[in-house]
């Protein structure tokens, strides 16, 4: 990928943080030019700033556990609660955290989630770990479930492990991971855990923010809507990364919509999303044994031709009654995904392409028995049509007879899939003692 000449101007000669806030008529716009790595979030510096636990004041611990009995999450229990009624398996990261982290990377914002672990990969790419080991590959497929405004982002059986550049988590609102076994809640989902990119986040007026960086990076985002009676909000990001090894970095545009309604009864809430990748990827160093000591390879990319193209759109509706007693929750939704890729990591470095849609409906209810018992029940179905093609142009080179039968030229893998998938779940809570101190 060639670079850009202002490059070096941008690094050397500009300072590494800037940040400048022009306000305008009607809106509000901000520019921003970082160095990465980012500086520490302000939870991070107020942590670090005292010597030792003694020095910060009794009263910052009681204002933030009178603050976390007031924070609502939602994929936990699927429903509204209290983050501090839980057993203390759920983060949640605000919309002041994210906006502090001003994250380029999906690993920048897990890294404030104790128990989580998002390895970086090259560009978009990255192995999850969440209470567990770094799991790869089809091993990672129901080990971990990844959601978008409570939607999965892709099929059950159709996980990719890279899937986390399908959110917008640029401009989320906030973001809920929830660590370990989660129980009948998502199926054979979520062994692991699950993380929910909940957005875009509203602005009190329309913002545009720009990021700038070294190695060609920028981003632009751009946040608007309507405090009308049908309230609605969009986002777009549009980013570009010119990559640190030769040959690599990404373009990415993202779009997101969503939009707030009553019928009747009925409070409704769309979520539409819209992400594109078009992707450069530098492969692993391959110079023999300590290679990786040696500077000057650092930057070399022995896959110049590996590459990853990727479309995803999604949209959901979730209608929601409630009453004194109970509380109903009905979305339908509509999935589409497709990608192709050089498996450079693989000898032969054949090419696959997948993808598929889903049509789907999750339906949930909370109901009051007696006092300080609750009962919650619900199903998922989906409908998905699927399909992958795996081809090599070249014959393997290589000296183990497996691997040259194994992947041979021609055509790997042609085949369709449909899936139908139905799954029920049912839970009492019981609060034995409702008295918080």
């Amino acid at each position: 990928m060639s670079k850009n000449p202002c490059n070096d101007f941008i690094q050397c000669c500009l300072p590494p943080l800037f940040t400048a806030t022009l306000i305008i008529i009607g809106g509000y716009y901000s520019t921003a030019l970082a160095a990465k790595p980012k500086s520490l979030s302000k939870a991070a510096v107020s942590e670090n700033s005292a010597s030792n636990p003694s020095d910060v004041p009794s009263a910052v611990s009681n204002d933030k556990a009178a603050e976390d009995k007031n924070r609502l999450v939602t994929t936990a229990k699927r429903h509204s609660h209290p983050l501090a009624a839980l057993i203390g398996n759920t983060s949640l990261l605000d919309e002041a955290t994210l906006s502090d982290k001003n994250a380029t990377h999906m690993s920048e914002n897990l890294a404030q989630s104790a128990g989580s672990w998002l390895s970086r990969g090259n560009g978009q790419e990255s192995l999850l770990a969440i209470r567990s080991p770094v799991l790869t590959g089809a091993g990672s497929c129901a080990e971990f479930l990844f959601l978008d405004n409570g939607i999965p982002l892709r099929a059950s059986g159709f996980c990719n492990v890279n899937q986390l550049f399908d959110t917008h988590f640029e401009v989320a609102a906030r973001i809920e991971v929830v660590k370990g076994a989660n129980s009948a809640r998502y199926g054979s989902n979520a062994l692991f855990g699950a993380i929910n990119v909940i957005g875009p986040r509203q602005p009190a007026r329309s913002e545009l923010n720009l990021t700038l960086s070294e190695d060609d990076y920028y981003r632009l985002d751009y946040l608007t809507g309507s405090d009308s009676y049908r309230d609605w909000q969009a986002a777009v990001s549009v980013s570009s990364d010119g990559g640190w090894q030769e040959s690599s970095g990404y373009k990415q545009q993202k779009l997101s919509w969503q939009r707030q309604s009553a019928w009747g009864d009925w409070q409704s809430e769309q979520h539409a999303t819209l992400v594109h990748l078009n992707q450069e990827t530098a492969g692993y160093l391959q110079r023999g044994e300590n290679a990786y000591r040696d500077r000057a390879l650092l930057t070399i990319n022995d896959f110049d031709n590996a590459y990853r193209n990727n479309l995803a759109a999604r949209y959901s509706i979730q209608l929601t009654q409630q009453s004194d007693a109970v509380e109903t929750t009905i979305t339908p939704y509509w999935r589409w995904n497709q990608m192709d890729f050089l498996m450079h990591f693989l000898p032969g470095t054949p090419v696959e392409k997948n993808g598929h849609y889903s049509l789907g409906v999750i339906a949930t209810q909370q109901r009051s028995i007696v006092a300080d018992v609750k009962l919650s029940y619900g199903f998922e179905s989906e409908l998905t049509n699927g399909f992958l093609q795996q081809s090599q142009a070249t014959d393997t080179e290589s000296d183990s007879a497996f691997l040259r039968e194994v992947l041979p030229r021609g055509q790997h893998y042609d085949y369709q899939v449909k899936a139908t998938s139905v799954a029920l779940f049912t839970e009492l809570d019981w609060a034995i003692n409702s008295a918080q101190d």
